[in-house]
């Protein structure tokens, strides 16, 4: 008895065909969402995926990745995190944005400008995750806990508390230590 079996995989899904996921998938018990791009990167969308098939069910347009230098000065387009929280989704764009998006109405309820994130720092301000198994990069974080969102982007040296109705931001304070 194998309990894990593949029921689709992106690359067989004809509507996906040239696109890059930009963010990790998140499911909740009606959709996966992921954060996807042309493979130049530019024109971001979030795309909600059926479970049972993998068939796209809608698209949203989120705006434009803007690319930056990494560590190395390569040219590259951000990871992006998505955060389900019932019929919202929360998506930080580790590039300067944080956006809440209703996935009834599918519609961007509002979105905050963050502080730009330091050029040339890809690999700077990672947010380090151990567990027994390894060490690796996280690209940024994201909390919710009453209400408030807590963040931080991976390339940035903020940390920030938003209000998750109003997307007020409640603080922000340098994560350097």
């Amino acid at each position: 008895d194998n309990l894990s079996q593949t029921v689709w995989r992106s690359d067989e899904i004809d509507a996906l065909q040239g696109l890059m996921a930009l963010s990790p998938p998140v499911q909740t018990l009606d959709a996966v969402y992921v954060l996807m791009a042309a493979n130049e990167g530019a024109n971001v969308e979030l795309v909600s995926l059926s479970p049972s098939t993998g068939e796209v069910q809608w698209r949203l347009h989120m705006g434009e990745a803007t690319s930056f230098r990494n560590c190395s000065w390569n040219m590259v387009t951000p990871s992006m995190n998505l955060l389900a929280d019932g019929d919202r989704l929360f998506a930080l764009t580790n590039n300067g944005a944080l956006l809440r998006v209703n996935t009834q109405t599918r519609q961007i309820d509002w979105a905050l400008k963050l502080v730009n994130p330091v050029e040339g720092s890809g690999n700077n301000h990672r947010i380090i995750s151990v567990d027994l198994q390894a060490i690796r990069p996280v690209n940024g974080s994201m909390r919710l806990y009453g209400g408030v969102l807590y963040l931080k982007e991976a390339r940035s040296n903020r940390m920030y508390a938003v209000q998750t109705e109003t997307g007020e931001l409640l603080w922000d304070q340098s994560a350097n230590v």
